[in-house]
């Protein structure tokens, strides 16, 4: 009988497949249950039209009278490709924008009864910088919001997503206070899901406060969430249990194991045979499937930068141009000009004083002089006499 019932849903879905989504189940359908709720999680193989299904309820949901304002958060650029005109573009992570930086933070923790003993926390640790033109944009219920994330990480990824989050969530919390019928909700869309709240992603000591956004967002924001995801094994339980689940094709061991518990006898060999673009939505009552079209963008986003504040200019110190000089050679012969005509001053040259000899003692140093230039003439004369003699002799 349980067979019977399968095989004639599948020859019911055979047959209702090239029909439009507007003559069943439609996604006005799903916005108007998701006020209901927390939210959904979509869980398809990769190319089955999870991308078709995100954009159809995004654009449905930005729909004035719907009142649901949109933000998605999403590490791909599918959204900024293919979504189309009527929603604003924010960058993060790139040059103009990167709120999240690295700093290195150890953490000692001592080991109890254990005398000397301690634990050496080196996990990387990063901080978010705090933006009024974030804080502006985020608060601006005007404005849906596509946020393209530029990191590579997942962490922070994540770490981006929960500051995002959290002031939201707070600053819902205070609408609701100061208005209690305040109608107006937020609808999170979580792209690539697993790369953000993996399995063990909400256990640390750091994702408390997110696990507080995600059991209360509802009830006390108005905050709903629609998760996108390609494994459904891969996302923490702590997400998946809370979101009403929208299923396509399954063909992952453990995600298919974990559509088949969720669902009833009859339409677990459903998940394994559903075409592109075709989806089960567990709703609890009736759990229709649903045909969503091929969607078609026009446009392109608007992309939203902040202003990048001019700063004046700094008449630069000694020092700077010090460093300017020695960098350029012409710059440099100006320097030590400058510095040889204004800091440094030649010494003037020693005078020697010079001491002059008494007129006593030069005269008498003269009259030595003299006495002995006369005795080496008259030397000289004798020996020319001596050899005139010599020779006056020989010549005889």
């Amino acid at each position: 009988m349980q067979k019977d019932k399968a095989c004639c849903r599948l020859s019911n879905l055979d047959r209702e497949s090239n029909q439009s989504i507007q003559k069943g189940f439609s996604v006005a359908d799903l916005i108007s249950d998701l006020k209901e709720h927390l939210g959904y999680i979509v869980s398809a193989e990769s190319g089955h039209g999870k991308s078709f299904l995100a954009f159809s309820l995004v654009r449905e949901a930005i729909k004035p009278e719907h009142k649901i304002r949109t933000l998605v958060f999403t590490p791909s650029t599918v959204w900024n490709r293919r979504f189309g005109y009527g929603i604003f573009l924010v960058k993060v992570g790139v040059a103009e924008f990167s709120p999240i930086f690295d700093y290195d933070k150890v953490h000692v923790e001592g080991i109890p009864h254990n005398g000397n003993g301690f634990i050496l926390n080196t996990d990387k640790k990063y901080a978010f910088k705090k933006s009024a033109w974030l804080e502006q944009l985020l608060a601006d219920d005007t404005k849906n919001l596509i946020l393209e994330i530029h990191y590579l990480n997942s962490r922070k990824i994540r770490f981006f997503t929960n500051e995002c989050l959290k002031l939201v969530y707070q600053r819902m919390i205070e609408k609701l206070e100061q208005n209690p019928d305040y109608d107006n909700h937020i609808l999170f869309v979580l792209e690539e899901c697993q790369n953000q709240y993996g399995t063990y992603s909400l256990n640390d000591d750091a994702s408390l406060e997110m696990l507080t956004v995600l059991t209360q967002s509802r009830t006390d924001a108005n905050c709903h969430f629609l998760a996108i995801t390609q494994r459904l094994a891969e996302v923490s339980t702590k997400v998946t249990e809370r979101l009403r689940l929208i299923s396509g094709l399954q063909i992952g061991f453990n995600s298919l194991n974990r559509v088949r518990n969720q669902v009833s006898p009859e339409l677990r060999q459903l998940v394994q045979k559903l075409k592109p673009r075709d989806w089960l939505y567990l709703n609890a009552k009736e759990n229709p499937i649903f045909t969503v079209s091929e969607y078609r963008y026009r446009g392109k986003p608007t992309q939203l930068k902040p202003e990048i504040e001019s700063k004046p200019e700094l008449k630069p110190s000694r020092i700077e141009r010090i460093k300017i000089a020695f960098k350029k050679p012409s710059k440099l012969r100006l320097f030590l000009s400058v510095l040889k005509d204004y800091l440094w001053k030649p010494s003037e040259p020693k005078k020697v004083k010079v001491i002059e000899p008494e007129p006593s003692e030069q005269v008498e140093h003269n009259s030595e002089s003299e006495e002995k230039s006369e005795e080496h003439a008259g030397l000289l004369a004798e020996n020319e006499d001596e050899e005139s003699e010599a020779l006056f002799w020989d010549e005889e």
